[in-house]
């Protein structure tokens, strides 16, 4: 039988991080937000189409805008500032603020149908299908024959 050594500066270590973690001050904990500002996505791609989710909990699908030009799409929502509620109240923990964002997602110029492209939206999720165009349609270098 082996006897274990335990040590207590250990555990003023541990409880030193608990409490700096746990009582942050509000401020701190909003910087951390700003990095988490842009809704997650998902993009996959099959033959035909390429696909996006995003993940845009709170928010009402007039609120959102798509735009494609150019093999560029943006995804984004602006929010007005409602702060005003906000300020009386005294928060012991904020770990979420529904705020504005821009997404923008680059494709080759030429190779989404930009006539088809789909939007739904669902239970906080925006699902959008981008049709690829035929092979054909996207070549655009062609040989000329001098007659």
């Amino acid at each position: 039988m082996k006897t274990i050594i335990r040590k207590p500066q250990m555990n003023n270590m541990n409880q030193l991080f608990d409490t700096f973690f746990r009582d942050e001050p509000l401020h701190w904990s909003q910087q951390i937000n700003q990095f988490k500002k842009n809704p997650a996505v998902n993009i996959s791609e099959n033959e035909n189409t390429f696909s996006l989710e995003l993940l845009v909990p709170g928010f009402e699908k007039d609120q959102i805008n798509i735009e494609f030009d150019k093999g560029l799409i943006t995804l984004s929502a602006e929010l007005e500032n409602k702060d005003n509620e906000a300020s009386t109240a005294k928060f012991h923990r904020k770990e979420f603020i529904k705020q504005s964002f821009k997404r923008s997602f680059q494709f080759k110029e030429g190779q989404i149908d930009e006539e088809n492209i789909q939007a739904r939206f669902h239970n906080g999720i925006l699902h959008l299908e981008l049709p690829k165009k035929s092979q054909v349609e996207i070549n655009t270098k062609r040989r000329i024959e001098i007659a």
